[in-house]
C-alpha cells in the first residue's frame, strides 16, 4: 500500500477545484468527480451567470495556490454599487473606504484556471 495521501473531491465548481489544487500540490493523489461535462471542452455556459466578486479572502486562497498573479490580471476593480430607491433616485455605496475596491473575475474563467 502507498503512503501517499488519496482524496475524493466530489464537485468540480469553484470549491472542488480549489481544494484538488491545494491538495494536489502538498503531494495528495486526487480524483475529482464531476457530474456535468469538463466546462474546458466547451464553448457555452451552461447558463448565464454574472461574475464573481472575489475579496480578500478568495485572493488570499489564490495566493496558497500560486495562481493569484494569473486570477488578477484578469480581474475588473469594483469600487462600489448603484442602488435605485421606488422614486428612481441613485445612491452609490462603496465597498470599503475611499480607493479601496474589490475584485470582479469571470466565474466560467476563474474554474477554468483552477482545472
Amino acid at each position: 500500500m502507498s503512503d501517499i495521501p488519496r482524496a475524493l473531491v466530489v464537485g468540480a465548481g469553484l470549491a472542488g477545484s480549489l481544494m484538488t489544487t491545494m491538495l494536489a500540490r502538498r503531494g495528495w493523489k486526487v480524483d475529482l468527480v464531476e457530474r456535468r461535462g469538463d466546462l474546458r471542452l466547451s464553448s457555452g455556459s451552461a447558463g448565464r451567470s454574472i461574475n464573481l466578486a472575489l475579496s480578500t479572502r478568495g485572493i488570499t486562497a489564490l495566493e496558497r495556490v500560486g495562481l493569484a498573479v494569473n486570477v488578477l490580471e484578469e480581474t475588473i476593480p469594483m469600487h462600489g454599487r448603484m442602488m435605485h430607491d421606488h422614486r428612481g433616485q441613485l445612491t452609490f455605496q462603496p465597498y470599503g473606504q475611499s480607493g479601496q475596491a474589490i475584485q470582479s473575475v469571470s466565474r466560467r474563467g476563474l474554474n477554468e484556471l483552477l482545472l
